[in-house]
C-alpha cells in the first residue's frame, strides 16, 4: 500500500536553514512511502527525510544533527492513496 505522510519540520527548519540544507523549506513536507501498514508508513517517511539530510553532505557532525532532527520531526497526517482500478 502506498501512504502520503505530512511530517511536520517547523521545530528544525531554522537549524536547516542555518547549515544551509535547503532541500526541505517549509513547514510541512510531503513524503510518499509503499508501506504494510500506516506506523510502518510513519517510520520510513521520518526515516527518509533523515537520510535527505545525511546524504548532502556525510559527516559525524552531519550524524548527530540527523539524530536530533529526527526526534524533533513529527508526523501530522497519514492518507492511504488506493491505486487506479
Amino acid at each position: 500500500m502506498i501512504y502520503k505522510i505530512t511530517v511536520d519540520i517547523s521545530k528544525v527548519l531554522s537549524e536547516l536553514k542555518k547549515r544551509k540544507i535547503t532541500i526541505y523549506k517549509d513547514k510541512l513536507t510531503i513524503v510518499y512511502i509503499e508501506a504494510i501498514n500506516p506506523d510502518d508508513a510513519c517510520k520510513k517517511a521520518i526515516e527518509e527525510i533523515c537520510q535527505n539530510i545525511y546524504k548532502l553532505k556525510r559527516s559525524e557532525d552531519r550524524k548527530k544533527f540527523v539524530l536530533s532532527v529526527k526526534e524533533k520531526i513529527s508526523v501530522r497526517k497519514v492518507e492511504r492513496i488506493r491505486p487506479n482500478g
